[in-house]
């Protein structure tokens, strides 16, 4: 230590000890085998008066167990993942990678996972153990430090994966005009490239009979709503399948049903040759969590005979009827619901009495023609399907309305 002072000579990055230094500490590493710690720790004190170094030597700064990260493993088929070795260095406590010192690496079940090297690839559900070599010096017992051969392991499982749609509809028996909104839909239970080592088992979890499964086992399942209780929240139905006992994560779903209209800025009215006025009245559909059904969905509805009112003739004359499919308004963006009422023919004999006619914008004032109406959605076939609304066709002399709006409750959850 004398000599590489008085003569400063520098370390491998070019530093000396400066020339008045009394005391001090120092370390020797093995630069070949970096990862199996300091060879030699010590401090140095020099009397410069009488030319005297003193030596003391201290112990190892070791490493303890190593482990194989993550611990345990869990991931589905057809994935890679880069292993880590992970131990705690003794005296400054960090934790350090010592990933590349890590040889003989293997899977006890390659059939599940493989691991050639540090990557570890999923092939098939089930549980196998990687695990690895590694020879590192270690802090037991101290202070000589050996140098054991370390074998960390790793616990794995490999999870199916259920694959499909996560919404299935119910429109009381009825499948609407719409790709959309299926009221039934295949799950799948993915195992990797291979197939699927064994049968999957399936099972549900949900607060009430929300929806039902066409089978316990297989690869692939068919879910459908019961029609009794409808989801709360979104995904609020779990579904998981096993294989070889290994469970995939829970796959949420969420079961929902038309509940009601709700009136849409885009209504008014119009003049309409031969019956004084066109009154367009446009529904938004949502379901019961509130959310608007913005496609096409077959409706129709159920009209009573029409009554005339205060004196009016008007009651004698059909009505004009609407249904069939949602449309998207001029200047829309989603598809509602169009009901559209018009006051009766001026040319028919009798004539009406008053006379509808056209005022824009109406002025409104006495009913002359009343009607019971039934609105259904999910079929164009008058009375199937979900109660969306039930009111009154009203007709005035200039413009057409539903009073007496009655809307069922929330579908029960």
């Amino acid at each position: 230590m004398g000599q590489l002072i008085r003569n400063q000579i520098p370390d491998p990055e070019g530093q000396t000890v400066p020339p008045d230094v009394m005391s001090g500490s120092y370390e020797l590493r093995d630069l070949d085998h970096p990862t199996v710690g300091q060879l030699y720790e010590g401090k140095v004190v020099i009397d410069k008066t009488y030319g005297h170094a003193s030596y003391g030597c201290g112990t190892c700064c070791g490493y303890q167990t190593p482990t194989l990260n993550p611990n345990p493993f869990s991931g589905p088929p057809g994935i890679d993942n880069n292993d880590v070795i992970n131990t705690i260095e003794q005296c400054g406590g960090s934790l350090d990678d010592v990933t590349d010192a890590g040889y003989s690496w293997k899977s006890s079940n390659t059939a599940i996972f493989t691991l050639p090297t540090r990557t570890l690839h999923t092939v098939a559900p089930g549980s196998a153990t990687g695990s690895a070599l590694i020879q590192l010096e270690w802090t037991h017992p101290a202070p000589q430090c050996p140098s054991p051969v370390f074998n960390p392991t790793q616990p794995g499982n490999v999870n199916p994966v259920i694959s499909g749609p996560s919404t299935v509809w119910w429109f009381k028996g009825q499948n609407p005009n719409s790709t959309n909104y299926p009221v039934s839909i295949t799950l799948t239970a993915n195992c990797g490239s291979s197939g699927c080592p064994a049968t999957p088992q399936w099972s549900v979890t949900q607060a009430d009979a929300k929806i039902k499964l066409s089978s316990t086992s297989g690869t692939q399942i068919t879910v459908t709503s019961t029609g009794t209780y409808f989801s709360k929240s979104v995904g609020d139905i779990s579904i998981t399948t096993s294989v070889n006992g290994i469970a995939s994560s829970a796959y949420k779903i969420t079961n929902r049903t038309p509940w009601k209209l709700v009136a849409s800025k885009n209504s008014g009215t119009s003049c309409y040759s031969g019956f004084g006025y066109l009154t367009d009245l446009f529904y938004l559909l949502v379901d019961q969590l509130s959310t608007t059904i913005g496609d096409n969905v077959d409706w129709n509805e159920d009209v009573g005979a029409p009554q005339s009112q205060n004196g009016s003739n008007w009651g004698n004359y059909a009505l004009k009827t609407s249904g069939g499919s949602m449309i998207v308004p001029p200047g829309g963006s989603a598809a509602e619901l169009l009901d559209e009422l018009s006051g009766p023919g001026t040319g028919n004999n009798p004539p009406p009495s008053p006379m509808p006619t056209c005022n824009t914008p109406p002025s409104g004032g006495t009913a002359y023609d009343l009607a019971t109406q039934n609105i259904q959605v999910g079929s164009s076939t008058s009375g199937q399907g979900v109660f969306a609304q039930q009111d009154n066709l009203t007709y005035y002399t200039d413009h057409g309305s539903h009073t007496s709006i009655i809307i069922p409750p929330a579908p029960p959850e």
